[in-house]
């Protein structure tokens, strides 16, 4: 005696409507296009092990003695030169020894303004 085939399974069967599925929160949020978290609450990982903001690469400083060399180091420019002096006068600030590419632009807008405004003739 024969046994009955499975008609089926010659055949490929599609699925007509699809099953629905619960979808709650995240996975829903997601899905319609809602506002959601970039990570999925139930995947995320706590972070560990953040660095002090000593440590961290944004607050990262040239070491004090590190040896440079002659033609590595910037030529001093007027504004350099005359900050330096001010500095030993006095007159400003500087942060370290030389003065900054920072405090030079400073230097060198606070200088065109002056000048704009006639309060000294340079």
């Amino acid at each position: 005696m024969e046994e009955p085939k499975d008609v089926s399974s010659d055949y490929v069967v599609y699925q007509t409507e699809p099953e629905d599925e619960q979808e709650t929160g995240y996975d829903l949020d997601k899905k319609l296009g809602r506002p959601h978290s970039f990570i999925d609450p139930k995947v995320k990982k706590p972070i560990e092990g953040t660095l002090t903001s000593e440590k961290s690469w944004w607050n990262w400083r040239k070491p004090e003695k590190e040896q440079w060399s002659r033609w590595q180091r910037r030529k001093p420019d007027v504004e350099t030169v005359f900050l330096k002096a001010m500095a030993g006068t006095g007159q400003v600030k500087l942060y370290g020894e030389t003065p900054t590419l920072t405090e030079t632009a400073l230097y060198r807008a606070r200088k065109h303004l002056f000048k704009e405004e006639g309060n000294i003739d340079l």
